[in-house]
């Protein structure tokens, strides 16, 4: 099962249609996907519809609540795998097989797919996110995780440990409830004894979404890599995965 989260302010948006191209490319492969829909415009809903998603509304505002909505959903459903993914990525569900084979098979808990290239990528974002997967690698002793690709391959039971994520920790909000859903759990699954996979495919971002970046872009990137790095540094001292 897939689960991603929609926001589009019109049927025209850019990203919308991204959006509705991952919906369809999952009913031609096969999959079922829902659809956590947080957009005022009832016509792109429709066309969610029509493209073969399960379609939701988002309850609660935020992106972290967004996607905690969507795996749980995916949880409720019973599925025994559950694919999040970005909903502007419809060129990584014909790759998906791959990545779910280990956590159907038993021989992972998690997978994150692994870009074999940047294609389309902008530069600084590409590079931006090279280091921030260096930086992570070090503090678990893994040069192989594609951290920043975005999806995450779940079993039934790590998707629902993920979506107890909410930034907090004993009750004191400690972490930002943006990206870190899919960074901060990954070291609870490694302090359980989780395997996590990485499995290589070849995808090549939308074309659609290069722009090179600008100052302010560049900035963003920056700032979203140094909070996920500081973030992920700070929860692998607090289980003790590190010790420096």
């Amino acid at each position: 099962m897939l689960v991603t989260t929609t926001f589009s302010p019109s049927l025209s948006d850019m990203r919308g249609q991204l959006a509705l191209k991952t919906c369809r490319a999952a009913r031609d492969c096969g999959y079922t996907i829902i659809v956590v829909d947080g957009s005022p415009s009832q016509e792109f809903k429709v066309a969610l519809r029509d493209a073969g998603a399960t379609v939701i509304d988002q309850k609660m505002p935020g992106m972290g609540q967004s996607r905690r909505e969507c795996i749980n959903a995916g949880v409720d459903f019973g599925a025994d795998v559950i694919v999040w993914l970005e909903p502007e990525k419809h060129p990584i569900v014909p790759l998906l097989d791959a990545c779910i084979e280990p956590v159907i098979s038993g021989k992972a808990d998690v997978v994150i797919p692994s870009r074999n290239t940047f294609t389309n990528y902008p530069k600084y974002q590409a590079e931006s996110e090279s280091r921030g997967n260096v930086a992570m690698g070090k503090l678990i002793g893994r040069s192989d995780l594609d951290f920043y690709i975005g999806p995450r391959v779940l079993s039934y039971d790590a998707a629902r440990e993920m979506a107890l994520y909410d930034g907090k920790i004993e009750d004191e909000q400690v972490y930002g409830d943006k990206w870190e859903i899919l960074f901060i759990p990954l070291l609870w699954f490694i302090d359980y004894g989780w395997k996590i996979a990485s499995v290589p495919v070849d995808y090549i971002h939308p074309i659609e979404q290069f722009v090179e970046d600008d100052e302010i872009m560049r900035a963003k990137r920056d700032e979203q890599r140094e909070v996920l790095v500081g973030a992920m540094t700070a929860e692998a001292k607090r289980l003790k995965l590190i010790t420096v």
